[in-house]
């Protein structure tokens, strides 16, 4: 968590000096007040048009299309709105959560010196409903996570103080009422790209492997990501985590084909602490417009020391890889995702080895009127998280409906998961002292982009 904590301290702060150095560059002579360029009297108003990247331009007039710009430096200006670019593959509005390799940066939200913002709100009420009456000493209830809560509460910052450099920071402030302020700290790493087909990323962003983590949370057409998604992070194969990357994109068209490589700390701290922690990889391809095929993988050389003799690694040493495939049109999306590797979280896995599993998520769009739309979802996933011994198998079924506007500024879900847990299967994420329970969840979630 030290580290964690100083690599955004790190990268925060480099936002905060590269966006003073980039305003006070931008300053004109005259008492630091910029007075906008006056077009011709003949001139006829345009309003600004979102460029092929997705950024808005500025508002002085333009160089002749044979001279090109002589800097790269942001012109400030006041506070604007920045209006909504599409990806044209899903036709979906992309990433919120700035870190996400396989969707697209959304530069939506409000700007100001060089700095846009954005931010995200999910307020939601959550009930399950159990099978049968149970033994709470010794099975956990899941009710415990009943009633209303913040979700989420993200504030992304994203900074381009040079054409080749990004820097980006996320935020969130609902894990202070979790009482997880640690954990508040979401991304704050930063991109430079030294050629046109190569990114090169350093500070704290997301480990490279599943789709599960890599899709932007802020799209996702249900609750919750479900079990696996909780598996891989303890087993520290899949989250955020402080390292550096490489993004490859040999061919003309970068969509086509992308490689990742990326070495992290992998939970390791201490004595135990290495450069290549853990190291994972992907290679992203769209052979053809409507379909993306993923595969990934994720090896810790060697684990952490146990603290003290008998008792576990909470760490050890481990490798997983996936396969996805993701359908996209624009009013439809499937994806599916096969995942296998081993229980690297001693402390929880028990007896445990290896597990397996399997998940599939469907959504179509439905515009019902010039301003609503309609996505209901379905989902199932499979998961085994002990193989070697017949426990640990569970169902997750899934399906909602999400009400919401053109450009998903405002949403709101209805999700009702069934949760199909095997009996003498212990809870994911906490220590092995109670059993699981199957139950059935339904949830009410408000979504705000703003």
């Amino acid at each position: 968590e030290t580290r964690r904590v100083a690599a955004a301290a790190l990268c925060a702060c480099v936002l905060v000096l590269l966006t003073v150095v980039s305003t006070a560059r931008a300053q004109p002579a005259d008492g630091g007040v910029i007075t906008p360029t006056q077009p011709p009297p003949d001139a006829t108003p345009t309003a600004d048009v979102p460029t092929p990247s997705g950024e808005v331009p500025s508002n002085e007039t333009p160089a002749p299309a044979e001279t090109p710009p002589t800097t790269d430096q942001p012109e400030i200006s006041a506070p604007t709105k920045h209006k909504h670019h599409k990806n044209h593959d899903s036709g979906t509005e992309p990433s919120l959560d700035q870190g996400d390799v396989v969707d697209a940066d959304d530069l939506g939200g409000t700007s100001s010196h060089g700095v846009n913002f954005r931010f995200l709100l999910q307020p939601r009420y959550t009930t399950n409903v159990l099978d049968h009456d149970i033994d709470p000493t010794t099975t956990l209830d899941p009710r415990l996570q009943d009633g209303y809560s913040i979700n989420r509460a993200f504030m992304r910052a994203v900074s381009s103080p040079r054409k080749w450099m990004t820097l980006k920071f996320l935020a969130d402030f609902s894990q202070f009422s979790h009482r997880q302020p640690k954990r508040a700290l979401k991304l704050a790493y930063v991109e430079v790209r030294p050629a046109h087909h190569i990114t090169l990323v350093a500070g704290l962003f997301k480990r490279t492997f599943s789709l599960l983590e890599l899709l932007a949370i802020a799209n996702f057409e249900l609750a919750d990501v479900g079990p696996t998604d909780t598996l891989i992070k303890h087993a520290e194969l899949g989250g955020r985590d402080p390292g550096a990357m490489i993004e490859i994109t040999p061919l003309h068209k970068k969509k086509k084909l992308a490689i990742y490589f990326g070495v992290y700390g992998g939970g390791l701290a201490g004595v135990d602490a290495r450069p290549y922690g853990l190291m994972t990889g992907r290679i992203e391809g769209r052979p053809i417009k409507h379909l993306r095929l993923g595969i990934d993988g994720a090896w810790r050389p060697h684990g952490q020391s146990p603290i003290a003799a008998g008792v576990p690694s909470t760490t050890t040493a481990g490798k997983a890889v996936s396969a996805d495939a993701s359908v996209i049109f624009k009013a439809l999306e499937v994806r599916a995702e096969w995942l296998w590797g081993d229980r690297t979280d001693r402390a929880i896995a028990t007896d445990a080895r290896t597990w397996m599993a399997f998940w599939a998520v469907g959504a179509v769009k439905l515009d019902v009127s010039d301003s609503v739309r309609l996505m209901p979802a379905v989902r199932f996933e499979w998961l085994d998280a002990d193989r070697e011994h017949p426990i640990g198998r569970r169902y997750l079924i899934s399906g909602g409906l999400n009400v919401m506007d053109r450009t998903d500024s405002l949403r709101l879900l209805l999700d009702v998961s069934r949760n199909q847990v095997q009996p003498g299967t212990f809870p994911l994420g906490v220590p092995p002292l109670l059993l699981d329970a199957s139950s059935t969840t339904i949830t009410v979630q408000i979504q705000v982009k703003v």
